[in-house]
């Protein structure tokens, strides 16, 4: 089963074709019918990372105040695993003009998985951004880990202690277990005249604000 936020290269798939097209020049010889393998005989497979490169999860980070995709590898699709490349800056290869509203200095201390909810455990400095620019860095993690399988929300807390988050939806106010469907109004507009992303990013970010609609109507 694929995961959402994965990312995988067709590179593997060429190189079979390309060796089925290769095999007469190559001198190796084509059966007409098929023979069974030996008794002991044994196949592997070689896993798509070493032929495509290590698979790429979805993030999100902050461009014109609004939230945009950014594609990076990564080594397994787990919260701590992509909490922890969230708080990395952006680099300007990654994208024009990308930023980071999590504060620099953040640690995760901790993961829990409870359910479709995950509890994120950060450092003091988290605290030190406030207003808007505490809603972008929220919505960065909620937006980065609800494109992992089965993470529906988030919880969030410090040194260990719970928080409330502030949602956007007026409807909602404050709340302790936080949704896509909290921070969806800080999802960048696909062609927006402040946008800019590749097509790429821009079909993710035209599946994602697709598939909030349909959830948050």
């Amino acid at each position: 089963m694929s995961t959402p936020g994965r990312i995988r290269g067709p590179v593997a798939a060429l190189l079979v074709l390309a060796c089925s097209a290769a095999l007469g020049a190559c001198g190796i010889a084509t059966d007409e019918n098929p023979r069974a393998l030996p008794g002991n005989t044994t196949t592997t497979t070689t896993p798509q990372s070493d032929a495509a490169g290590p698979e790429r999860g979805i993030f999100w980070f902050v461009q014109a105040e609004a939230l945009v995709p950014v594609l990076r590898p990564v080594s397994e699709f787990t919260p701590a695993e992509f909490v922890n490349t969230l708080l990395v800056p952006p680099e300007s290869s990654e994208g024009e003009s990308l930023s980071n509203a999590i504060p620099a200095g953040t640690e995760l201390l901790g993961t829990r998985t409870a359910g479709a909810i995950v509890e994120v455990d950060l450092s003091s400095e988290f605290e030190d951004v406030v207003g808007p620019g505490s809603s972008r860095a929220i919505g960065q993690i909620v937006m980065t880990l609800t494109g992992l399988e089965d993470v529906d929300a988030v919880r969030f807390a410090i040194e260990g202690e719970t928080i409330d988050v502030t949602s956007l939806d007026p409807d909602r106010g404050t709340v302790q277990v936080a949704t896509t469907c909290d921070y969806s109004a800080l999802l960048a507009e696909p062609l927006g005249e402040t946008t800019r992303i590749s097509p790429v990013q821009e079909q993710i970010l035209v599946n994602k604000r697709s598939r909030v609609r349909d959830d948050c109507s």
